[in-house]
């Protein structure tokens, strides 16, 4: 592993991957895929698009209103530079 990519080791991830979630959730789509009605690459991609857009929208307004909710009581400092593990972090 190149040194630029090591975490050191007074700074460990602070936030899982999306790997473990992958692994979870990945035998759901063998139930999406069965219930449709129309079985085709077309409307298995327009129900997976729905179904993840809903979801990024529900998690952003849940994000946007911890936020205006706590804004005021956190500590702590937001990510800075862009080292790849910061931006799995904030992701």
């Amino acid at each position: 592993m190149p040194p630029s990519l090591r975490v050191p080791p007074q700074h460990p991830p602070t936030s899982p991957s999306a790997f473990p979630l992958a692994y979870v959730c990945h035998h759901n789509i063998f139930l999406v895929y069965n219930s449709l009605k129309n079985k085709t690459m077309k409307t298995f991609a327009i129900a997976t698009n729905i179904s993840v857009f809903t979801s990024m929208a529900f998690l952003g307004m849940l994000g946007t209103l911890g936020y205006l909710t706590f804004q005021g009581s956190t500590q702590g400092t937001p990510p800075t530079g862009t080292h790849p593990l910061q931006v799995g972090g904030v992701s």
